[in-house]
């Protein structure tokens, strides 16, 4: 095999067809599916933020923003991706693009008060607690987990 294709087996295909993004880890589509479960859950007019998403699941923040700026044509139209905000209460990236002014207009459109620089007003009033940290294995199969109670 020659010395590109070796670097680029397992990994999937870019945009412009050649192969970089390495291929994602069975512990990586447990930890996308279990985000996309936990914001599902966040009620209309509420918001969490990636922190306290990655806290419950016991994964990063950055875990937790790379795939929530990744959708998926497989969500529902009605996933509430929008809900999801900056520790600070702020609709993330720049207020200007597209993608912020479309979160400030939803969550507007669930009653929030979003400043046109994205930021929520009374933002402790409307905030959705996500829960308290689960003890979660990601790298491990199922059979490797450790027991609950044997530690």
């Amino acid at each position: 095999m020659e010395g590109s294709a070796l670097a680029n087996k397992g990994r999937l295909p870019r945009v412009d067809g050649t192969r970089g993004c390495p291929m994602p880890s069975a512990a990586f589509a447990r930890i996308t599916a279990e985000v996309r479960k936990v914001v599902a859950l966040i009620p209309p007019g509420r918001w969490t933020n990636y922190g306290s998403i990655a806290m419950h699941l016991n994964v990063s923040a950055r875990h937790v923003a790379f795939i929530m700026a990744r959708p998926d044509d497989r969500l529902p139209a009605d996933f509430p991706w929008h809900r999801v905000v900056g520790a600070n209460g702020t609709v993330s990236g720049p207020p200007e693009s597209d993608r912020a002014r479309r979160q400030i207009r939803l969550l507007r459109a669930e009653g929030l008060r979003v400043s046109k620089a994205g930021a929520i007003a009374n933002a402790d009033a409307s905030y959705h607690y996500p829960g308290p940290r689960m003890e979660v294995h990601w790298g491990l199969e199922e059979a490797q987990r450790p027991s609950v109670g044997s530690r």
